[in-house]
């Protein structure tokens, strides 16, 4: 593909394993980025996930949920 940078594959590689849920420090073992490059680059990209907000939506739902649990 003419005029692809390598370095769109990994962070988009960086994007992914942090939607699979893996950590800052997994994901830069495994892309060969410095830790804070992987923040750096999940702060630009990653908050523009759908999977991202929903997964965030639905953690706020269950610690709701949890709370009004806990408070019967």
């Amino acid at each position: 593909m003419r005029g692809l940078l390598l370095r769109w594959l990994r962070h988009t590689a960086v994007v992914r394993l942090a939607e699979a849920g893996v950590s800052t420090l997994g994901i830069a073992a495994v892309t060969g980025h410095a830790p804070k490059t992987v923040e750096t680059i999940l702060e630009r990209y990653h908050v523009r996930t759908k999977k991202a907000a929903r997964r965030a939506f639905t953690a706020r739902l269950d610690a709701e949920a949890a709370e009004a649990e806990k408070n019967k």
